[in-house]
């Protein structure tokens, strides 16, 4: 499946335009290819239950990243719209947005800073043990020479050993 270029999206808007009908989305080829994409590996796994066993825990979490706040918030506003049950999780440096439909998954994260409000609730004083940097400045660095892989990844086709199949 490749996308659809964008020369494609501006003859549907000219086409749109000059017979009075609304201006197609500049995404909308975009997202008309995705869509039959997600649709044929449905298919596929409807067709091929074992496939589908295999994979289970593949499209739990797909990955997505939207680039700012906004992209975000239009991610989970539309998937709320289409009926995903919608959980959020606040790591170390990331918000993410998990939208799930039953076993399918999308996990959407922004920069947490980009998403939340930090908010100062006391002062605690903590101590710590770290090197003596006047210790560490007196320790003298030397050159080491040593022997390193160099290594290359040679992947054959994965179907070359399977009957009635060619690569």
């Amino acid at each position: 499946m490749t996308y659809t270029d964008p020369a494609r999206v501006i003859a549907r808007q000219l086409l749109a335009e000059a017979v009075d009908e609304p201006t197609v989305h500049p995404d909308q080829a975009i997202a008309d290819d995705m869509a039959a994409g997600f649709r044929a590996l449905a298919n596929m796994f409807q067709a091929h239950p074992e496939v589908a066993a295999i994979s289970r825990y593949s499209f739990d979490e797909i990955l997505t990243f939207p680039r700012n706040s906004d992209e975000l918030r239009a991610y989970v506003r539309a998937a709320k719209k289409h009926g995903a049950t919608i959980t959020k999780d606040v790591g170390s440096t990331y918000f993410y947005a998990r939208l799930a439909w039953g076993p399918v998954g999308i996990k959407a994260s922004a920069a947490r800073e980009e998403v939340c409000e930090r908010v100062v609730t006391g002062v605690e004083t903590v101590t710590k043990t770290v090197p003596d940097p006047a210790a560490l400045a007196a320790v003298p660095q030397v050159e080491v020479t040593e022997q390193v892989e160099t290594v290359e990844w040679i992947c054959r086709p994965l179907l070359a050993d399977a009957p009635g199949v060619t690569s």
